[in-house]
């Protein structure tokens, strides 16, 4: 049931649009496998709010926040699809908020699973977590059927600390009556503290095509829903990679792709594309209130971004390109 203790009960009104930041958000399509002989979690039958702890079988490690397990913490913030670095303290939590329950629930459906698997050679492993045939407490709640059902798994990567939400299979008779919203928010809430009830940024996609995605943080929450309106189609996979490089006067390399100098700009900022672009980018410039100041096209690998209009203070440029989004702070002196 409906339980997420960050969840305020009276939202506040509407604030300045908070921005997203360390993030490159790709949204792509590849066939849904369900997982090869996985680990089960022994939950017991007509299970709903389950709490697990799930091994990954290595550090994972994003924003100051480094854990060898998961856990869905049904008794405090998960309705079953959250996953949390912590049960105390300062925790990161992965959040796709939908209440699912057990589908054996009602008698003569097919039983829920939630397993794990970690594939893959030290360096290199790849830590699964896979919610099999999951059925919507609302749907049971109000008509003790649990005929719709979702199939969804969550991959962690070692090498460098990226995680994957992968759509399977759905039903879905009614969105927003399943979903208790008209919006479901997928993405990654950065160090909530259990004991404040407070986060530094829940980021969450807000458009699968084109890739977009927005933040807020514990003081500013939007005053409607978030996140996107539909459930992602059979073999979407979204991927949340860490792309916030630190550097000061040189180039810093934002992905493996893009690279930005310099870090403290005075007149002009460059942009270096590794490979030749498919169409153009569309490169914005933020200030901190999220406020778009500065908008341009680019087509080439080597771009100059002209800066001599913008007041000194910091920055967020965003480069748009190949359906996907890079987020970067800077400073203009």
């Amino acid at each position: 049931m409906k339980k997420l203790l960050f969840i305020p009960l009276i939202l506040l009104t509407l604030a300045s649009t908070a921005l997203p930041t360390g993030w490159v958000v790709t949204v792509s399509n590849e066939a849904y496998t369900d997982l090869s002989n996985p680990t089960v979690l022994p939950l017991a039958p007509g299970w709903d709010d389950p709490d697990a702890v799930i091994p990954l079988g290595f550090t994972h490690s994003i924003g100051g926040n480094s854990t060898s397990n998961m856990y869905i913490d049904g008794s405090n913030l998960s309705l079953g699809l959250e996953l949390t670095t912590g049960l105390s303290g300062i925790v990161n939590i992965y959040n796709a908020i939908v209440d699912i329950v057990d589908r054996a629930s009602v008698m003569g459906n097919p039983a829920s699973t939630i397993s794990h698997k970690t594939d893959g050679t030290s360096g290199n492993q790849i830590a699964k977590i896979e919610w099999n045939n999951a059925g919507f407490y609302s749907e049971f709640s109000d008509s003790n059927t649990t005929n719709d059902f979702i199939n969804m798994q969550a991959w962690f990567y070692e090498a460098d600390n990226a995680f994957e939400l992968r759509f399977g299979n759905s039903q879905i008779a009614n969105f927003e009556h399943r979903i208790e919203a008209t919006k479901v928010p997928f993405g990654i809430t950065d160090s909530y503290d259990m004991a404040l009830d407070e986060f530094d940024a829940w980021n969450y996609l807000t458009s699968l095509n084109p890739v977009s995605i927005d933040s807020f943080n514990s003081s500013n929450y939007p005053s409607n829903d978030w996140g996107i309106s539909v459930w992602p189609a059979n073999g979407t996979v979204i991927r949340f990679a860490p792309g916030f490089a630190v550097g000061v006067d040189n180039k810093v390399k934002l992905n493996d792709e893009l690279s930005f100098y310099p870090t403290l700009v005075n007149s002009e900022a460059h942009l270096d594309f590794a490979n030749p672009i498919q169409g153009d980018a569309v490169i914005r410039i933020m200030d901190m209130s999220g406020r778009v100041v500065s908008q341009q096209k680019v087509t080439g690998q080597t771009n100059t971004i002209d800066m001599n209009n913008l007041p000194a203070s910091n920055y967020v440029l965003q480069a748009q390109y190949n359906n996907q989004s890079v987020f970067y702070q800077f400073t203009k002196k």
